[in-house]
């Protein structure tokens, strides 16, 4: 019967060069590099769990021939390294960390395997030290005594010997650098693309005093902030959403979700909303129809593109779970889920704040048609306050127009004519300047209907 069932048996199990292939085809290399900085982030959340992360540290180098990252978050358990940490998925019972910015369970591997042949991985904890050495050429040949392929790494060394907190952490060091990767290592282009990207995704990690440090360059804190004055008031709104609670059937789990919106400094580049999922920034300065431009919400009117009229808007919307897996983000954590119910309900409230911001942008854009500056003497005396500092609303207050200013009396005109045709007119009137040329044919066309 036995021989039977084997006969019936077929082998539907993934290759491994199969497997490697679909893991690292999509990430990339500052991705990858961003998530093997995310694990040491949860461990400075495992080992200060009240944020105050002033004394730890993280380093990345690398060149053409190598890659390492070097950290003292509290290092990596054995039985989590034997049972979980090397595991390709998060597997059923691996404790988790409150509120982590690791979910799935292939970030260090998917990194390790997209940059180089050769890894080595060591870490030490307050119940003892490890070494994990691994060739991926010999390791994609293993195979068991029935000729099956392994899928086991082996400890290369493992002592059970307590260590203080203060030597615990982490190295990984890849060698054997694939030669697409080398040449990404070895650019500056790269480098700085690295930077901007962990800059970006750990802002409020280094706020809490992490030090990160890609090349030996300390990545610097930059304050998200909006403008505050006695007239302008940004919006701050907070919901608490439930959700479904992935290891409790029928179970719910709460979700905060706070969203900012108001204006900052006019810079397109830096215009658009920011995503933030515990902690871990995944969308920067964005300006789709992902985050509710161009598009219509709720049946409301239609929200406008983003262009240099809006350049001093911002948006930033935080995701806070003790679960990292209900929040809406992708593997890769560079986008958001655009299907989630939790995002889609968070939408709702974005595009509501963002309109409100819009119009007040396109007021203080008719400014510079009429003879008033209400809204950009407000914006004057504004100063910028840390989001941390604002206080809950949901309107965007702003100078509202009662009817008390006098009516305008004078407004703004322009237009656009061909080069040739104003060097003409310049001669006509005598003037130099293009201005000029458009107040003097006003002036002669005033002196000649007028009478």
């Amino acid at each position: 019967m036995a021989d039977e069932q084997n006969d019936l048996a077929i082998n539907a199990s993934p290759t491994k060069e199969f497997f490697i292939d679909i893991l690292v085809r999509d990430i990339k290399l500052a991705d990858a590099i961003a998530d093997l900085i995310d694990n040491c982030v949860d461990g400075a959340r495992r080992l200060r769990p009240n944020g105050d992360y002033n004394g730890l540290t993280i380093d990345v180098e690398f060149d053409a021939g190598h890659f390492s990252i070097i950290d003292n978050c509290g290092g990596i358990s054995i039985e989590i390294a034997k049972h979980y940490a090397f595991r390709f998925g998060r597997a059923s019972g691996m404790p988790t960390t409150t509120g982590s910015v690791g979910q799935f369970g292939v970030g260090m591997k998917r990194a390790l395997f997209k940059m180089g042949e050769h890894f080595v991985v060591e870490s030490v904890d307050p119940e003892g030290k490890f070494k994990v050495e691994v060739d991926l050429p010999t390791w994609k040949t293993a195979v068991d005594k029935d000729g099956r392929e392994k899928w086991e790494f082996e400890f290369s060394e493992l002592t059970r010997v307590a260590a203080p907190v203060a030597q615990c952490g982490t190295i990984v060091e890849v060698t054997k650098i694939r030669p697409p990767i080398a040449e990404e290592f070895s650019s500056p282009v790269f480098e700085k693309r690295v930077l901007d990207v962990i800059q970006s995704a750990h802002e409020q990690s280094i706020h809490r005093g992490l030090h990160i440090a890609i090349n030996q360059h300390e990545i610097k804190h930059r304050l998200s902030t909006l403008i505050v004055s006695n007239s302008i008031k940004p919006i701050k709104i907070e919901r608490t959403y439930e959700t479904e609670d992935p290891d409790a059937e029928g179970g719910k789990i709460p979700v905060l979700v706070t969203i900012y919106a108001g204006i900052s400094e006019s810079s397109q580049d830096q215009a658009g909303w920011y995503v933030i999922c515990n902690g871990r920034q995944i969308l920067r300065a964005d300006k789709s129809r992902t985050t509710g431009w161009d598009d219509v919400v709720n049946d409301e009117k239609k929200l406008p593109k983003a262009h240099n009229q809006f350049s001093r808007f911002r948006g930033f919307v935080f995701f806070e779970c003790a679960k990292a897996a209900v929040l809406p983000w992708n593997t890769m954590k560079n986008a958001v889920d655009p299907e989630s119910s939790l995002y889609l309900a968070a939408k709702l409230e974005m595009a509501s704040a963002m309109r409100q911001v819009i119009d007040f942008l396109n007021k203080l854009d008719a400014e510079g048609e009429v003879e008033t500056t209400a809204l950009s003497d407000a914006i004057k005396a504004g100063t910028p306050r840390a989001l941390s500092a604002l206080e809950t609303s949901t309107t965007f207050v702003y100078p509202q127009d009662d009817g008390s200013r006098p009516a305008p009396t004078s407004v703004r005109i322009s237009y656009t004519r061909p080069i040739a045709e104003v060097e003409l007119a310049k001669r006509f009137f005598n003037v130099t300047a293009a201005k000029a040329v458009g107040e003097k044919s006003f002036e002669y066309f005033l002196e000649r209907e007028s009478t």
